[in-house]
């Protein structure tokens, strides 16, 4: 059993890696429907994604309860965007300048950029979202937490 707690994530490291990400790596907008909150959502690819893993920003899963306990990246926090999404703002160890990157299975997930933009609109201020999502990362072996039943 693994148990996941937020990495260090030091103020100047956070503003750093925000400045990077904005104005050196090429990123767009999230396309929602209503523009003035998605606008400011950055959408990032695979690169950027295990970037900010490294560097100890908070990976949010937004998938069903069934798909998380399929198996989700290591140490993301689960919060399921049709069930318990407020539950966000409560989470021990986030707080409004912590960056945060949600993610869905793949990129034809349309809960994803909503969770994105819902969390911008309460006061969350760097927002990522990996939109190729966790079958991508599966793909590159990168670290994932599955859940080894007995049959």
């Amino acid at each position: 059993m693994s148990y996941c707690f937020p990495r260090p994530f030091s103020p100047s490291l956070q503003w750093l890696l925000f400045a990077l990400l904005v104005l050196v790596l090429p990123a767009q907008p999230v396309v929602a429907d209503d523009e003035s909150s998605a606008t400011r959502v950055i959408t990032i690819n695979l690169e950027q994604a295990k970037r900010l893993y490294d560097l100890g920003a908070v990976f949010i899963d937004v998938r069903s309860d069934e798909q998380w306990q399929l198996g989700h990246i290591k140490d993301a926090r689960h919060v399921s965007f049709t069930r318990n999404f407020a539950r966000l703002k409560n989470l021990e160890g986030i707080d409004r300048e912590t960056p945060l990157v949600f993610y869905c299975g793949m990129p034809e997930c349309k809960v994803g950029p909503y969770a994105s933009a819902v969390s911008m609109e309460w006061g969350f201020e760097n927002v990522f979202y990996f939109r190729q999502g966790y079958f991508a990362w599966l793909m590159q072996d990168y670290p994932v937490e599955i859940n080894k039943s007995s049959d």
